[in-house]
């Protein structure tokens, strides 16, 4: 099934100090306008990293898309790579390391396409060039996200598990190994289960380990130091999904803190100071979001499902795409107890969010039509809407655009009421 999608780009957190929210109140709409275009075929977005006015996006069978952000309020369409240039496999998810991008390939959501990477110099983003790709021949499922670090891409190929390769030569990708995670943890009660459940969806490196989401299968940690023999040394999963249905999707790691969403179930902090010993510092679980559960439909109308996740180092939060929650801002200053800062969407409309970049102080992402609700053929906005935030240290007023790139487009603008005197908060 096509997941249709549009991007928007949150502008958010100007240089103020880091806090704590302790308040929140609601966006405040001030304009939006509506009219019928008819949807792309979007997934992940991730702005240029060279602070180029440039945003490349994971299309699908659309390939690659890259558009241009330089006129505010505008989103030019600059070039499309075409699938045909990396084996006609499907563009899931994009990381971009200097001026090469990271293309994760196959579609995710069968198992008609195999696994692989690509690699695509964007020197001139309006020139892109595949310089290489690969798509393993014995991993059929496609691969859902990739990390970089060296000379290697360490790939999460759904439920292939991990693939590695040597990336040093950027127009010659090599294979170096796979490993299969096993499928016995962390459920005793396998009454319906399938492989199909279990995924590596999302991967986070820390020294010379790989921090593996595997869905169903919880959080695994891999030592990858030997990128020939890659061994799984600890796995992890909430006690209270033990047994439960469970999608353990995205992970960002900070210091000795990572966070994990586990979709209907929100989101954790876990304490990775030993990895052989994970414990979770808390837990983030909005009201109306599903409690623990094997019932499909509890889980579907869940108010929301956190998948991708960045976090913000500068405002001390984290930033997830919520399904039909949208966009969600998390403070976690207090790493025991996250608070939810900002939001952003509906959830009493038919569509949702799937993947979010963040970069300079720019939050974007990208919508699909959530798969619980009837489809709706006309949704464009242009949306300006006002927030404000109170901290512990300050208070400040915002008048936000918020900018839906292709389609949807929020514009923020930043107001800090200056003070005299503050105390500051060390983290």
């Amino acid at each position: 099934m096509k997941k249709y999608l549009v991007i928007i780009i949150l502008f958010l957190c100007p240089n103020f100090m880091i806090a704590q929210c302790n308040n929140w109140s609601p966006f405040q709409l001030v304009k939006d306008t509506f009219p019928n275009p008819i949807f792309g075929n979007y997934l992940t977005p991730e702005c240029d990293k060279l602070s180029r006015p440039y945003v490349y996006v994971a299309a699908k069978d659309g390939g690659i898309k890259v558009y241009d952000i330089s006129l505010p309020g505008n989103m030019i369409l600059a070039t499309t790579i075409s699938t045909s240039l990396f084996g006609n496999v499907d563009a899931i998810n994009i990381i971009q390391d200097s001026v090469y991008l990271y293309v994760t390939l196959g579609d995710i959501w069968n198992t008609n396409e195999e696994a692989g990477l690509a690699i695509v110099d964007v020197s001139n983003p309006l020139s892109p060039v595949v310089l290489d790709y690969y798509l393993h021949p014995l991993a059929p499922g496609g691969a859902a996200a990739v990390a970089i670090k060296n000379n290697y891409a360490y790939v999460a190929a759904m439920g292939n598990g991990l693939i590695i390769f040597d990336i040093g030569n950027k127009t010659n990708i090599t294979f170096k190994s796979m490993l299969s995670l096993a499928n016995n943890f962390p459920h005793t009660n396998t009454l319906g289960d399938t492989i199909s459940k279990y995924n590596a969806r999302g991967i986070a490196l820390k020294d010379s380990l790989a921090y593996i989401c595997y869905d169903r299968g919880g959080l695994r940690i891999v030592n990858v130091s030997d990128v020939n023999n890659p061994v799984q040394t600890n796995q992890y999963c909430f006690d209270s999904l033990i047994n439960k249905a469970t999608a353990y999707n995205n992970i960002v790691i900070h210091n000795n803190l990572a966070f994990v969403t586990i979709d209907y179930y929100g989101l954790e902090i876990l304490d990775i100071t030993n990895p052989q010993n994970i414990n979770q510092l808390s837990w983030w679980h909005p009201s109306g979001w599903a409690p623990a559960t094997n019932d499909y439909l509890v889980w579907a109308n869940s108010d929301g499902h956190a998948n991708e996740i960045i976090f913000d180092s500068l405002c001390y939060r984290v930033y997830i795409t919520a399904g039909r929650s949208d966009v969600v801002s998390i403070s976690v200053v207090d790493s025991l107890n996250p608070a939810t800062c900002e939001t952003y969407g509906s959830i009493t409309d038919a569509y949702g969010t799937w993947g979010l970049d963040y970069y300079d102080n720019n939050v974007y992402a990208a919508y699909i039509w959530s798969p619980f609700f009837l489809r709706i053929q006309t949704i464009q906005a242009y949306v300006r809407f006002k927030l404000r935030c109170v901290t512990h240290q300050q208070q400040m007023k915002y008048s936000n655009k918020i900018h839906c790139l292709y389609f949807l487009i929020l514009t923020m603008e930043n107001f800090i009421f200056r003070q005299t005197k503050f105390s500051k908060t060390e983290i």
